[in-house]
């Protein structure tokens, strides 16, 4: 499977997700000006890895602003993360914020609520 790099800009986040290097990796701002375009290659990346995913993924998060509107892509991610575990595969989400950024941390908390996957919210300086 192809490796999905999206390069970062003002608004929207760096993507790398690399299955033969099992790295996976959303970080930066997130406030397109269309959430659902910009998450589209990243949900059909991700629904094709879920067919045959690496035997652990270790998924990280880390924002340093995003929008309402790129939550519902968030939250369509984890879900499909969620997928594998329901497979009896192996992930865990490393949700990484600003220290003191109470916002982002709290959307991490909440996403670990919706979800049965092991989550480490981690302040990074």
């Amino acid at each position: 499977m192809d490796s999905l790099i999206i390069q970062r800009t003002e608004e929207t986040p760096f993507v790398h997700l690399d299955q033969a290097g099992n790295f996976f990796q959303i970080s930066g701002n997130s406030y397109p000006e269309d959430p659902t375009d910009f998450y589209k290659p990243v949900i059909r990346w991700l629904q094709e890895y879920t067919l045959s995913p690496n035997s652990k993924t270790d998924f990280i998060f880390y924002f340093v602003y995003f929008n309402s509107a790129s939550y519902k892509s968030l939250y369509e991610i984890v879900h499909l993360l969620e997928k594998i575990i329901k497979q009896n595969g192996v992930v865990k989400i490393i949700w990484q914020y600003k220290e003191g950024d109470v916002d982002v941390r709290e959307i991490g908390e909440e996403l670990a609520e919706a979800v049965k996957i092991p989550f480490e919210i981690i302040p990074v300086l």
